[in-house]
């Protein structure tokens, strides 16, 4: 475990492997940096991995202050610095990859390729009604309940029927050490208001879009409208992938960026 640090603000950051290219893995709302270890322990064969836990979870800083697009984008800028790395592979998970958007938007020559895993570029009205639905949920029952209703959104039914393991895990990740309240919440806003589309067509970095199938809270249209939006930008659909997918299909997620990796 080591940290970074951003205008006061702690950011927890977990290193694996030594390669010479480094690929930054950034996790989704209120989720740790152990849900990534499966494919940072797959890909640190090849590459130096850092995953960062985004202010608001796991071991960073929990701050109850607006989580701004300026203020994530510092924050994976401060990561970088501090670990002496002038360019990565950014790879982002759900608000991950909004965060990853917002960086590369402003610091496109830190960032050698970008994947994007079940996120998009601005929500639709599914997901604006769904996580304001969220938001009253935790406030009102509190966030391990919020958990117990919204792990039926995370996985589809083909994932409770067979993928047991991934769901557990989940479970376990968030019964056991559940996100600051407070702060989630915050991540919740920053995912509600976030929006690039506008700003995307002026991006040359490769990218490369990627969502399941059956992605009920960032559906497949979402990561298309993304991937369109980014020149050059090519999209790969995971059949029967939930959006639980980073803990569903760990091998077929690295396999993926080593493949993009190596062409980029």
């Amino acid at each position: 475990m080591a940290f970074a640090s951003n205008a006061g603000t702690k950011l927890n950051v977990e290193v694996y492997g030594s390669g010479t290219e480094t690929v930054l893995l950034i996790p989704g709302l209120g989720l740790r940096a152990a849900g990534w270890r499966q494919v940072a322990e797959l890909l640190a064969p090849s590459y130096r991995i850092l995953v960062m836990e985004p202010r608001g979870t796991g071991e960073s800083d929990t701050p109850d202050e607006e989580y701004t697009p300026e203020l994530v984008a510092s924050d994976v800028l401060a990561v970088l610095d501090a670990f002496d790395v002038d360019r990565a592979r950014i790879v982002g998970y759900s608000m991950g990859g909004m965060i990853g958007q917002n960086f590369v938007l402003r610091h496109p020559e830190r960032v050698q390729s970008l994947v994007l895993l079940s996120t998009f570029a601005a929500p639709d009205e599914w997901f604006k009604r769904l996580f304001e639905f969220r938001r009253d949920l935790v406030k009102t029952m509190g966030i391990r309940e919020h958990f117990r209703i919204f792990m039926l959104f995370i996985f589809s039914p083909y994932s409770f029927r067979r993928m047991r393991d991934a769901v557990a895990t989940l479970d376990s990740l968030m019964n056991e050490n559940p996100p600051n309240e407070a702060a989630y919440l915050r991540q919740i806003d920053f995912c509600l208001e976030h929006d690039t589309r506008e700003q995307l067509h002026a991006l040359r970095t490769p990218t490369l879009v990627i969502t399941g199938t059956l992605d009920m809270l960032t559906p497949m249209p979402l990561g298309q409208e993304l991937a369109s939006a980014i020149p050059g930008a090519r999209f790969e659909g995971v059949e029967l992938g939930s959006h639980g997918l980073l803990l569903e299909s760990p091998e077929e997620l690295a396999s993926l960026c080593k493949a993009f990796f190596e062409s980029s």
